[in-house]
């Protein structure tokens, strides 16, 4: 018997949060069945980096651009998600 397709769900994501109380910089965050992703940056620069940490991973990544982050964020997520499973 074949087995259905398994597609991953993306992460969820935020729109663009300022700084408050409990993330200092400029933020997205993203929702996961795995915890939460964030993607940090300090606004005010020129060439801001986009620092990738996990709830439960810790930090992951720093990137050059947004997209860039959320892309690394997204293979990071699949990847645990595939090591889940067994063929």
């Amino acid at each position: 018997m074949a087995l259905p397709e398994v597609v991953i769900k993306k992460i969820d994501w935020s729109e663009k949060l300022e700084a408050n109380e409990q993330i200092r910089y400029s933020h997205v965050i993203g929702k996961t069945a795995l915890g939460d992703f964030e993607i940090t940056w300090k606004s005010w620069k020129k060439s801001p980096s986009f620092t990738i940490e996990g709830e439960f991973f810790g930090y992951i990544a720093d990137e050059v651009s947004l997209d860039a982050a959320k892309g690394v964020a997204e293979t990071f997520y699949e990847t645990i998600v595939m090591r889940c499973l067994e063929k």
